[in-house]
């Protein structure tokens, strides 16, 4: 089957809402394997919904790093309306520069 090139290169989205006020080792796992099952599912961009999260510790910040290793080159990891001090978190380490913020 010949797909069109802009189909092939359009990115499949899906939304991770984190319903949550933290984002930490008592739900880093969960966040994580929810986040590879949409990767897993075909998800070449995956939108994390952060609005709600007012706290994350590295627990956190190493799941959404490890998201977006497992996204690859190709995918893409946005995270929708973190509040101040998760931005902070990761401007801080330096992770900011990995995420599409919006």
């Amino acid at each position: 089957m010949n797909i069109p090139a802009e189909n092939r290169k359009t990115p499949r989205s899906a939304v991770l809402r984190i319903n949550s006020k933290r984002l930490n080792l008592a739900n880093s796992a969960q966040v994580s394997q929810e986040g590879e099952d949409l990767i897993a599912a075909g998800a070449t961009e995956l939108v994390v919904d952060c609005s709600t999260v007012t706290m994350v510790d590295s627990s956190g910040i190493g799941t959404l790093v490890g998201l977006r290793k497992k996204i690859g080159e190709g995918g893409n990891i946005v995270l929708r309306s973190p509040q101040p001090f998760v931005r902070k978190v990761l401007h801080l380490t330096k992770t900011d520069t990995l995420f599409e913020i919006r």
